[in-house]
């Protein structure tokens, strides 16, 4: 199971990255590709935001990439990321429920929220403390 968490962390990032840049280089384009209708003002607030999610994904990727001093990185990567998908999930989902955000935005609600929620269980349940030992000690 670890080995497939670690998998998932790392796609995580790579995706977060790839968004990231994708943000700050184009961010208009971005949001269409995204299926989200770019609004019609300066696009400097997203790439701000694209700096903000190409930080998160660099974070996993330090931490889950088979890199030096990875390993001790990874419990710290889990607990602030979680908090930090958990707030865009939740700023997201209410924006977008009282028409701040079009409906486009949903799925980033649900990515991030899903993630959180299982960051949340590997740091939190006991049930989880193998698993999160295998994904924090592995080295490869």
């Amino acid at each position: 199971m670890s080995r497939a968490l670690r998998l998932l962390f790392v796609a995580a990032g790579a995706a977060d990255a790839a968004t990231g840049v994708a943000l700050l280089a184009a961010p208009l384009w971005t949001l269409r590709w995204m299926g989200i209708a770019p609004p019609p003002a300066e696009p400097a607030p997203l790439r701000w935001i694209g700096s903000f999610v190409l930080g998160v994904g660099a974070a996993y990727l330090l931490a889950f990439l088979p890199l030096p001093r990875a390993a001790g990185r990874r419990r710290t990567v889990l607990e602030v990321t979680a908090v930090q998908r958990g707030a865009v999930a939740l700023f997201v989902a209410t924006a977008t429920a009282t028409g701040a955000l079009p409906a486009g935005w949903l799925p980033v609600a649900a990515f991030d929220g899903a993630l959180a929620l299982l960051q949340a269980w590997l740091l939190l349940a006991p049930a989880a403390r193998p698993a999160l030992a295998r994904i924090v000690e592995a080295t490869r």
